[in-house]
C-alpha cells in the first residue's frame, strides 16, 4: 500500500524548495551593479546607463549650473602601481568630461554632484570613489565626498567621508590619490546623489567612481525564504 500522506509530504517539501530558491534568485536578479570594465573607454554623455543603473546630472561645480558629459576611463596601469587602491577600485572608472586614453594613466577630473537610479524603489546602496587629496596648485584634503538617498526628492539617509586618506601617488609625485567606500542601507529609495563639498574651488573634487551597488533590502527575500521553509516543516 502506498503512503499518500506520506507522499504529499515528500512533493510539498518539493515545491517549497523550489520557492526557497526562486525567492532568493529573484532578490539577486532585482539587484543592479557594475564596475564600468564593460563599457568602452571614452566621453558618453550626460545620461549613462550600465549595469540596469542610469547616471544623470552630472556637474563639475563650476558655474553656470550644466549637465556634464561624463566619461569611462581605464586607469588599470595607475592601480597597479598603487595597489593600496585595488582595496577600492580597479579598471576602469567613471567620471566626467575628460579621458587619459589607455590603461597607463587616469584623468582625474572635477566632480561636483551627480545621481543614479535603478528606477525602482531600492534598499541598499553602496560605491567606491578614488580622489585626488594634494595636486600642485591645489589641496584637496578637507573636501568631503558623500551620497544622499532621495525618497521622493526628500533625502531620507546621508553617508559622508573626508578625501585625506593617501593610498597612491602620481609617476612623479606632483599629484596624491586614495579612495573610499560610501553605503547606505534600512531605507526605502528611488534615487541616489553623490556630492562633494569643502574648501577647494567650488567645493568640487578631483575624483571618479567605481563598484556600484544598488539592491533592494537583501533580509526581505531571506525572510521570505525562511518563511516558506519553515511553513514546510511544520505543514501536516
Amino acid at each position: 500500500m502506498i503512503d499518500m500522506k506520506s507522499q504529499r509530504i515528500r512533493l510539498t517539501s518539493r515545491h517549497l524548495a523550489a520557492l526557497v530558491t526562486a525567492a532568493l534568485t529573484a532578490g539577486q536578479s532585482l539587484g543592479a551593479f557594475t564596475n564600468f570594465d564593460s563599457a568602452k573607454e571614452g566621453l558618453t554623455d550626460v545620461i549613462f546607463q550600465d549595469g540596469g543603473i542610469t547616471f544623470f546630472e552630472a556637474w563639475n561645480g563650476f558655474p553656470p549650473v550644466h549637465d556634464s558629459i561624463m566619461a569611462i576611463d581605464d586607469g588599470t596601469d595607475v592601480w597597479t602601481r598603487n595597489p593600496d587602491m585595488l582595496d577600492f577600485v580597479q579598471g576602469s572608472l567613471l567620471n566626467t568630461g575628460a579621458v587619459s586614453v589607455g590603461s597607463g594613466g587616469f584623468a582625474f577630473t572635477a566632480t561636483k554632484t551627480f545621481k543614479m537610479t535603478t528606477g525602482r524603489i531600492e534598499n541598499h546602496v553602496a560605491l567606491s570613489i578614488a580622489y585626488v587629496v594634494r595636486e600642485p596648485s591645489t589641496d584637496y584634503s578637507n573636501n568631503t565626498v558623500g551620497i544622499q538617498a532621495l525618497r521622493d526628492g526628500q533625502v531620507v539617509a546621508t553617508d559622508t567621508f573626508q578625501t585625506n586618506v593617501v593610498l597612491g601617488q602620481s609617476g612623479g609625485g606632483s599629484f596624491t590619490f586614495g579612495a573610499g567606500r560610501l553605503e547606505l542601507s534600512g531605507v526605502d529609495f528611488d534615487t541616489v546623489q553623490f556630492f562633494a563639498t569643502g574648501p577647494s574651488p567650488f567645493g568640487s573634487i578631483l575624483g571618479a567612481i567605481d563598484n556600484v551597488t544598488i539592491t533592494p533590502e537583501p533580509g526581505s527575500f531571506l525572510t521570505l525564504a525562511l518563511l516558506l521553509a519553515a511553513f514546510g516543516v511544520r505543514r501536516p
